[in-house]
Formats: structure tokens, sequence, C-alpha cells
């Protein structure tokens, strides 16, 4: 195997006593078959070697990364690459991960998708993601990797009976750096409940605070140069909701938008009129 592995991606001539080998990085042939040989070795070895089942497939994981980087590279260039076109690289990326998902593990093959941050990768990411509906370890790995908005997209594209925790553990975190688009998921996950929320609210209204005490000028504000309060938003959007589904809302949330709109408006007439 080692032998295989050195000639494929060697240019150089082996001596009787000596391998001067010189080894390429490449996008090449070369890495493409190297990736052949990979997947044959696969088929071959048995169900027990479940430790270098893994390995080959992350190595094969590695490879395909990085040869749907370069034809991306190549197509952005307007040049034509050596090698299968990226889409048909990420069909057979897509195709590998479906039929190896149980040899591959979870924390590694997210950590490789995450690391090049190009859209390919992230479209790939969330391809793996629905696969293993293993959201506590994906959206916290995210998370953890400061891909806040990712995190977002990942929690709004699940459904809430899979991720409802998780949101409410996180949304303190993603409102932070992604006020809009965490807003955004909470009025889409309709289910949510307000009190489960609120610790992100009010995180949000402590930060944006002290936006407002220290002057930052890049704080989002609207046509009319009024400051821009996703609480505020999200607890109206909550409210007109419930109150026309279903006849009534959680009492917190008028209580904590009354104090919102109180605080916050320089106009009593949004005030007045809740």
């Amino acid at each position: 195997f080692e032998d295989v592995v050195t000639k494929l991606l060697s240019s150089g001539k082996s001596n009787n006593n000596n391998s001067n080998h010189n080894f390429v990085v490449t996008h090449g042939p070369e890495l493409s078959a190297l990736r052949i040989y990979l997947l044959a070795e696969i088929e071959v070895l048995p169900s027990s070697a479940k430790s270098q089942r893994t390995m080959l497939c992350t190595w094969l994981s590695e490879i395909f990364l990085h040869q749907i980087t370069m034809a991306e590279l190549y197509e952005e260039n307007k040049e034509s690459a050596s090698d299968c076109s990226m889409n048909e690289l990420v069909s057979q990326f897509k195709s590998f991960i479906q039929d190896k998902i149980s040899h591959l593990d979870p924390t590694t093959t997210l950590s490789l998708m995450t690391s090049r941050g190009r859209a390919v990768h992230r479209e790939l990411f969330l391809f793996y993601t629905q696969l293993i509906e293993d959201y506590d370890r994906v959206v916290g790995h995210l998370i953890t990797d400061q891909h806040h908005y990712e995190a977002i997209h990942v929690l709004n594209l699940a459904s809430l009976d899979q991720v409802e925790e998780l949101i409410y553990k996180f949304a303190p975190i993603m409102i932070q750096s992604e006020p809009r688009a965490t807003v955004d998921m909470l009025i889409a996950k309709r289910r949510l409940k307000v009190s489960g929320v609120l610790p992100a609210l009010l995180h949000y209204s402590s930060l944006l605070d002290s936006q407002i005490i220290a002057g930052q000028e890049d704080i989002e504000r609207d046509e009319n140069g009024n400051i821009v309060n996703f609480a505020v938003i999200y607890l109206q959007e909550y409210v007109t909701s419930a109150m026309l589904e279903v006849g009534t809302a959680e009492v917190i949330a008028f209580h904590t938008l009354l104090w919102f709109l109180a605080k916050y408006n320089d106009s009593e007439g949004a005030l007045c009129l809740f």
C-alpha cells in the first residue's frame, strides 16, 4: 500500500539503495489516481478494519475537498482544469459521503469542511449536516469556531423538534454578532417559547445599550435614521402572530415588549398604540 501511494505521488526515480522521490503537491492527475486507488482499497478492506476505513475515508475527504477547491479556482480564473469540473467533483463527493457515512468521524469531517471557508464547502457542510442529523454536535462545532451565520442557517433548515433546545442555548451567543439573521430564524420558528428566547433578547438589549452609550456608528438604523431594535421586532412579530393564530400569547412577551417600547422609542406613538 505504501509503495503504491509513494509511486503515485512521486515524480522521481528509485535507485537500488536509495529512494530519491520528488513528491508533488498537486491538483492534477496524480491526486486523481491516488483518489481512485484509495477508493478501491476501501472496498477490499474487511468490515472489521474500522480504524483503517475511517483513516482512508478521512484522507479521501481531504483529497476531494482539495480538488474541489482547485477546480473552483480554475473556473473563477476561466482556465480549464486538468481533471473533473467542480460540479462533477462535488457530485462525486456527495455520493462518497452518503456511501461511506458510517466510516467518517463527524468532528473531523466537519473540521475539514469548515477550514476552507468557500461557498462550495459551506454547501457540502450543510449537506453532511442533513445526513447525520447530529445538530448538537454540528451547531456546537460552528459556535466554537465562531461561524455564527452558518449555525443560524443550520438551525433554520432543521425542524423545531430537532433543534428547539439548541436555539434556547445558543441564541444569546448568535444574536451578538448576527442579530438580524438570528431574529429572522426565531420568527420563522413560530412555536418557540418566548420564555426560552427571553435571555437572548435581554442579552441583546444590554449589548445595544453599551453600543448606544459608546456612540458606535455601525449600529443598524432604518430609513428614518432610527436605531433598529431586533428584540422589539421579534416581540412585535410574536405578539401579532400569536394573537391572530391562537388568540393569546405569553404574558411575559407583553411585559417585555411594553418595557422595550418605553425604553427605546423617542416617540410615544408606538407605545400608545401598543
